[in-house]
């Protein structure tokens, strides 16, 4: 992993951290819980996790401004972390959702 690359990700990191800890867009900090990041076989991974599975429109929008905020312009993978929640969510309800997706 090259020292650009883990300096761009601490910069994307602080950045999703401070506008998180200072709610400064509300209408997307209301939907996020939580943060976390890794690094793990020369990748580092930042998870935004929200509260509770929303329309597709709505995760993508919330993508989209993360993206934009730090100006990343390569794909980012959208994934439901509790696989048993969306089985039940799904025997319980008809429509139609996707759970993992790229923005």
């Amino acid at each position: 992993m090259s020292g650009e690359y883990k300096q761009y990700a601490m910069e994307m990191w602080t950045e999703f951290c401070m506008l998180i800890i200072g709610n400064q867009y509300e209408q997307i900090c209301e939907q996020i819980c939580g943060i976390v990041g890794g690094n793990r076989n020369n990748q580092i991974k930042i998870a935004i996790w929200i509260d509770h599975y929303q329309p597709k429109h709505n995760i993508h929008d919330i993508g989209l401004f993360f993206k934009r905020l730090v100006g990343y312009d390569k794909s980012v993978h959208f994934e439901m972390h509790n696989m048993d929640l969306i089985n039940n969510q799904q025997q319980q309800q008809s429509n139609e959702r996707q759970h993992s997706f790229d923005i």
